[in-house]
């Protein structure tokens, strides 16, 4: 969900629907037709410039990312159990596979490099300071 995508439908000014194309004009143009869909609020009274959007400070994903780094480094390693109430909790709300050690095990993966690639996934075009990393 973090990008529109050629093709997708979605709210502009005046709570019209129109579908994103490679190419369209105006001043969110792009030649690829995709853009950044994160924080993007597409409901009608957003899209008539009416209402409230809080700005999120401190996301919980971030919390949950700021935990399972610091279980990992504090002793150097982290319990699939400590990965299912952190990671795992981001990665199964859009149906991704769980993080597991036996995984990062079995691909020769370093799992800090895990978790901050996690971070860096998750947290993509967030500002530093600003719910980002």
């Amino acid at each position: 969900m973090t990008f529109i995508v050629p093709g997708s439908t979605i709210f502009f000014e005046g709570g019209i629907q129109q579908p994103t194309f490679p190419g369209f004009t105006g001043t969110n143009a792009t030649r690829t037709g995709y853009m950044i869909r994160k924080f993007l609020d597409e409901t009608l009274e957003a899209t008539q410039f009416q209402g409230q959007y809080d700005f999120k400070e401190f996301r919980y994903g971030e919390v949950l990312l700021i935990l399972a780094e610091a279980l990992y480094e504090k002793d150097g390693s982290i319990s699939d159990a400590d990965l299912d109430r952190t990671i795992n909790v981001l990665r199964s709300r859009v149906n991704m596979p769980a993080l597991t050690n036996a995984f990062v095990a079995t691909n020769s993966l370093n799992m800090l490099d895990e978790i901050r690639r996690e971070r860096t996934v998750e947290l993509a075009f967030e500002a530093p300071g600003r719910g980002g990393a």
